[in-house]
Order: structure tokens, then sequence, then C-alpha cells
């Protein structure tokens, strides 16, 4: 998980700051779409390779989960 340092807090209020962050995490979440569209259209997936990686990272955050205690 990435860090964010914020200085000068005097001139801003939490709700700046959640404001701030919501839309960050947006822009983040579009960015991984096209990302995924991008990769998707340069590897010429298809949709079989496509479900094949849904179960393949379902069954790696499975063992990662138990890892964890979660």
């Amino acid at each position: 998980m990435g860090e964010i340092e914020i200085k000068n807090l005097e001139n801003l209020s939490i709700e700046d700051i959640e404001k701030t962050l919501k839309q960050l995490k947006k822009k983040e979440r579009l960015l991984k779409k096209i990302l995924l569209e991008k990769l998707v259209e340069e590897l010429n997936l298809t949709e079989k390779d496509l479900e094949d990686f849904e179960k393949a990272r379902e069954e790696a955050w499975k063992e990662e989960k138990k890892k964890l205690g979660l």
C-alpha cells in the first residue's frame, strides 16, 4: 500500500483531505481499467484467457488470505 504525506496541515480541513483522497481513488480505478483494457488489446487476450487469469488470481488470493490469517 502506498503512503501519502501531507505537509502544511494547518491550511487543510479533514473534509478537503477526504474529498481529495476520494478523487484519487476514482482516478486510480479508472487508470487501472484503462491499463487492463490496453493489456488485453496488446496481448490479444481472449475471454477464455481472462477467465483463466481471474481463476488464478482468485486462487492466489485465497492462499494469501490463509497466510495472513484473514
